[in-house]
């Protein structure tokens, strides 16, 4: 059976009722309070009434002790807490209880309830109060004092106070009106029960579907479907999420056929990118190893060519003899300092392509050499602080030239007077800083330095990357760059078709 929302308003009706009932309830039980004072006062005056004459009668004969049994009588009722006759003083004349003759009444009633006494007594009317938050009820009947000249009336007056605890009356009156409450609540709760039953067929069930399929698409179970009929309103969200869930299918299909385009494209780039990488591994590779044939060739041939004119020189001025004239005797010095100063640059030549000391002693000791090296062909000074100790030939010697383009870009390009380099080994891993005092990226707008800077940072760049080392630069206008080169002591290598090549793992 299709049923619209706008049947469950009688539903929304009788849920309302519960509040009622309660604010019915909170007055019946209010009402029922009230009756609880009345009768209680009620039978305050009833019990009081003859007390008060028997009480009048022994104290005209003086009897005080017969007007305290009259009052200790009167406790026979269970909701009686305390008897006392208080004279126009608010003393205590007599009591049920010895210990509260001649108290002050303050000392034994709430401040709340001594001024009804007080008014029984100017009034001489029977008076009462009650304090519900004592559960407490206090009847004052007027009582005439004689005169010790023996006259029946006085001016004198007293009061017969009757202190009444209402718990457990109240609770027997509450607890009747709970019971009346219940019974009718409970006809009203059974009515509401078997209209929710109903509703839970006819409405609920149709909602739970709803739900049900909704929480499938949720998890991604697009397949999922309601399939409603009829024109109330859960039909018609019913049909409107089977036209969502045909859409999501749909573009979920073509989102995963583009995932899978992307997953491939992303495979053949991580191809590429590996691929581009080994070719610089090899190209620097093959770098390294024309640096070491040129220096090779500096070595063996022109080396040797200018030791052997260096001899031939001196064998020339020893055959010269005395007979050479000043002007060949210079000739032949200024040729000597020649050779000297070519001997000189051949091996600054060959310190710089084939570092001999790096391959003997490790990057440490390269790179103090380094600082010669840059001390000779620049203004610039070079301070090295670092660590003894060998990693991976190819590391090194990458490292090597990192090292040399960041000093040699430093000197000549940033205006530097002061380099400072460190290598650092910490655990698995090195660290390699170079920083300079010259001018930061950006300060000079010559296009030739911008190049030759844009070219050297590439190279640096990809050495870096090439060793699986993490690169960082920081350059400030004003205080200079500092170049930052960490990776791990040892590289991953894998089988590729050149030969074995290092392969870094994704989070060096």
């Amino acid at each position: 059976m299709n049923i619209s929302f706008r049947h469950a308003i009688p539903v929304a009706l009788l849920l309302l009722l519960v509040p009622v009932l309660g604010i019915q309830a909170w007055l019946h039980m209010d009402s029922a309070d009230e009756r609880v004072g009345v009768q209680m006062a009620e039978k305050g005056r009833a019990m009081g009434a003859p007390t008060t004459v028997a009480i009048e009668s022994s104290i005209r004969r003086g009897a005080i002790d017969g007007a305290r049994r009259n009052l200790v009588s009167c406790r026979a009722d269970p909701d009686l807490e305390r008897a006392l006759v208080v004279d126009q003083n608010g003393v205590v004349l007599t009591a049920d209880d010895l210990a509260l003759e001649g108290a002050p009444l303050d000392s034994v009633l709430d401040g709340d309830l001594v001024p009804v006494v007080r008014r029984a007594m100017e009034t001489l009317t029977t008076q009462h109060a009650r304090d519900r938050a004592r559960a407490e009820l206090l009847v004052a009947l007027p009582l005439r004092m004689h005169d010790p000249d023996g006259s029946f009336f006085s001016r004198r007056t007293a009061a017969v106070v009757l202190d009444f605890d209402t718990s457990r009356t109240r609770e027997a009156v509450r607890r009747t009106a709970a019971i009346q409450f219940a019974v009718s609540a409970a006809g009203h709760v059974a009515a509401i029960g078997l209209l929710w039953a109903w509703l839970n067929h006819a409405l609920l069930s149709r909602v739970r579907l709803v739900v049900d399929r909704l929480r499938r698409l949720r998890r991604g179970d697009l397949r999922a479907r309601i399939a409603l009929r009829g024109v109330d309103e859960i039909s018609v969200i019913g049909r409107a999420i089977d036209g969502m869930a045909n859409s999501l299918q749909t573009k979920t299909t073509r989102l995963e056929d583009t995932e899978d385009h992307l997953r491939d494209a992303l495979r053949e780039q991580l191809d590429l990118v590996e691929e581009v990488r080994l070719l610089s591994r090899r190209l620097s590779r093959s770098a390294e190893h024309e640096r070491q044939r040129i220096a090779r060739d500096l070595h063996d041939d022109l080396g040797q060519d200018i030791t052997a004119f260096r001899y031939l020189l001196e064998s020339l001025r020893a055959e010269m003899g005395p007979s050479a004239s000043e002007n060949e005797r210079a000739i032949l010095t200024q040729l000597a300092r020649t050779s000297v100063h070519m001997t000189d640059k051949v091996r600054s030549m060959l310190s710089v392509l084939r570092p001999a000391v790096l391959h003997e002693f490790g990057v440490g000791p390269a790179l103090e050499s380094l600082g010669d090296q840059t001390a000779r062909i620049t203004d610039a000074t070079l301070e090295f602080r670092g660590d003894a100790g060998r990693l991976d030939p190819d590391i090194e010697i990458e490292l090597y030239r990192i090292a040399q383009e960041a000093t040699l870009n430093a000197a000549k390009h940033s205006g530097a007077h002061n380099i400072s380099a460190s290598f650092r080994l910490r655990g698995d891993r090195y660290e390699l800083v170079v920083s300079d005092d010259g001018r930061g990226f950006g300060t000079d707008a010559s296009p030739a330095r911008s190049r030759h800077e844009n070219w050297g940072l590439i190279g640096i760049r990809e050495r870096a990357r090439a060793i699986g080392a993490e690169l960082q630069i920081e350059s400030d206008p004003e205080s200079g760059t500092t170049l930052r080169v960490v990776g791990p002591r040892q590289p991953i290598r894998k089988a590729s078709a050149s030969g074995d090549e290092p392969v870094i793992p994704q989070d060096a």
